[in-house]
């Protein structure tokens, strides 16, 4: 009789067992993606950086011949994808779209350092405008760094 009443009790006591043994998982850390604000925010920025761009007498003649709608999705895509969003970005490698093999007749070779920074720049006052966190700022941007290395000096 006892030996019967331990063989019902048997799967309960297994399955306190396992119960107790299970490891929590640990939570995950949200995304720079969320942490920013989601595609809204991503967009908001891209926006003023576009702005900025557009009023910034050391770059803006190399985005004259620019489809700028264009630009601004695959900027969107582009920021979005890098901090762990949903987004794909489907456009050129930074080095085939800086390229006059890739883009001829565009104004896109030979970025200089002054010019890159000035775009960074141009980053950053989007950020500030838009109140980013300066660590999510900084976040973001060792996200981008190193596309310089396809961007400044790319025939």
């Amino acid at each position: 009789m006892k030996t019967t009443k331990l063989l019902t009790l048997l799967p309960l006591i297994a399955a306190l067992f396992f119960l107790s043994c299970k490891k929590e998982e640990p939570e995950l850390e949200p995304t720079l993606y969320e942490r920013l604000g989601g595609i809204s925010a991503i967009t908001a920025v891209v926006d003023q950086f576009l702005v900025n761009v557009i009023n910034d007498p050391v770059i803006n003649h190399r985005f004259t011949t620019a489809n700028g709608e264009a630009l601004r999705l695959h900027l969107i895509d582009q920021i979005c994808e890098a901090t762990g969003g949903p987004c794909i970005y489907k456009g050129l490698s930074m080095k085939e779209a800086h390229s006059t093999a890739t883009n001829p007749g565009a104004n896109v070779a030979n970025i200089t350092d002054e010019e890159f920074n000035a775009l960074v720049g141009d980053l950053v006052m989007a950020m500030n405008t838009l109140n980013v966190p300066a660590d999510l700022q900084n976040e973001l941007l060792a996200i981008l760094a190193p596309m310089k290395d396809d961007i400044v000096g790319n025939p």
